[in-house]
């Protein structure tokens, strides 16, 4: 069982978070702004397993987008693709939407890190997964755009499975 582990040691079930980010893609734009604030000051973002395998340290999408390196080829794999919809676009130039703590996933024999974001207001029809390749070698994109899903740069098959066991 996966568990989201604070620095003062409150776990918190994984299976909880989804609901509770869902609630707070709810509030107006600046109370969201807050709670997720409010989140990275007492390291909510740590996720820790019952067994004794190292925290995972794991951060938004905005926050990897910060870093030069994410951010070059997050630029790239948006610059390889058809125009993406304007929310996106906004969203690449504020790096400001609800998005939930990144996971890990793994396919070809490598880890490779998931990141999401969606459109403020309306996560439930616009939704991208960002996948970075290890060291942010390489980025992927999956779009959800009102009942439609399409991808962003050509990932493996084993990375395309891989990411759509993730649900938007």
């Amino acid at each position: 069982m996966m568990l989201w582990k604070s620095r003062s040691g409150c776990r918190i079930p994984r299976t909880i978070l989804p609901n509770l980010m869902c609630w707070v893609q709810q509030l107006p734009a600046p109370a969201a702004e807050l709670f997720s604030f409010l989140c990275a000051q007492s390291s909510l973002y740590s996720v820790s397993s019952l067994s004794d395998r190292p925290l995972l340290r794991t951060s938004n999408l905005f926050d990897l987008l910060r870093r030069p390196d994410y951010e070059r080829v997050y630029d790239a794999m948006l610059r390889s693709g058809p125009s993406v919809p304007k929310w996106v676009a906004a969203y690449s130039r504020t790096l400001n939407g609800p998005s939930q703590p990144s996971r890990e996933i793994t396919a070809d024999g490598e880890t490779y890190l998931l990141a999401d974001v969606c459109k403020v207001h309306d996560c439930l029809d616009h939704k991208l997964q960002v996948i970075f390749a290890p060291g942010g070698r390489r980025a992927w994109g999956r779009l959800y755009e009102n009942g439609r899903t399409s991808w962003i740069g050509s990932p493996s098959p084993a990375l395309r499975k891989a990411a759509e066991r993730i649900e938007f």
